[in-house]
């Protein structure tokens, strides 16, 4: 059965943007507004999604049959604000995700991108965040001493395309401190092995 995306929102702004991603990740799309019949589909559809209103006064009814049959990284919270300017921070602790509304073809695929792996067999990878014609390089490690060397080669890639020097450098920090977790930090396979 395919993932439901459900719009829990009056909104019709918030609606579209439901339908949207829905349709770009090829799942079912639903609205509802009601909490009994919000519970009822969720039980049967254990493989959904809510984009759901925090911004609306209806917010706190939704809340417990949410929380009850989803886990927080199925749940979507639309705001007008950002996060940290919320009046009461503490009621965002239902959702896994935080999305504010400015609703532009780069949202509509950025959040698909985002909802796609949540079911897969397999949610790890680039693969969902990337266009499908964006060529993959891959670079081999064979020993811990060659990562400055594949740092400087991913940072120059980065320049070629255009990136500026300040974003270069936040990207291959970040990159660094994923390939030092990986090359003494990684986890054993069943044989003992780092993977």
């Amino acid at each position: 059965m395919p993932v439901l995306l459900i719009s829990a929102s009056k909104r019709p702004e918030d609606i579209e943007f439901s339908k949207k991603v829905a349709e770009r990740s090829n799942f079912d799309f639903l609205h509802c507004l009601d909490s009994g019949t919000l519970t009822d589909i969720l039980v049967d559809r254990p493989q959904s999604l809510v984009f759901w209103d925090i911004d609306s006064p209806e917010f706190s009814r939704m809340s417990a049959p949410l929380s009850r049959h989803l886990k927080p990284r199925q749940i979507f919270g639309l705001a007008d604000s950002p996060l940290f300017e919320l009046p009461d921070a503490n009621r965002t602790s239902t959702i896994g995700h935080y999305c504010v509304r400015n609703y532009d073809a780069f949202a509509e695929t950025w959040i698909s991108r985002l909802c796609i792996p949540l079911f897969s067999p397999e949610p790890f990878g680039l693969q969902y965040y990337k266009d499908e014609k964006t060529p993959i390089q891959k670079i081999e490690l064979k020993a811990s001493n060659e990562r400055p060397v594949a740092l400087e080669a991913i940072g120059n890639i980065l320049l070629k395309k255009g990136m500026n020097d300040r974003a270069k450098a936040m990207v291959v920090t970040a990159l660094d401190e994923l390939l030092m977790n990986a090359i003494f930090d990684a986890p054993l396979d069943k044989n003992g092995k780092h993977y």
